[in-house]
């Protein structure tokens, strides 16, 4: 009797367990629906001048900014 008390014990704690990680794992892996839908932004490259000692002709400096 002590024997079988104890498998079901086991066996609830491995059931216990499955459980939470599926749990844990619904929750890390489901999309957020938020109503917001992706979007690509076009993003805008700005030019920076830079003073003639530090540039070289083949290299410019870009600033990039996505509104």
């Amino acid at each position: 009797m002590q024997g079988f008390r104890a498998k079901c014990r086991v066996g609830a704690l491995i059931v216990l367990c499955i459980w939470i990680t599926l749990a844990a794992l619904y929750g890390l892996l489901k999309p957020v629906s938020n109503g917001c839908v992706m979007t690509y932004m076009n993003p805008t490259y700005i030019p920076i001048s830079t003073s003639a000692h530090l540039a070289s002709p083949n290299s410019q400096v870009w600033v990039v900014f996505v509104p």
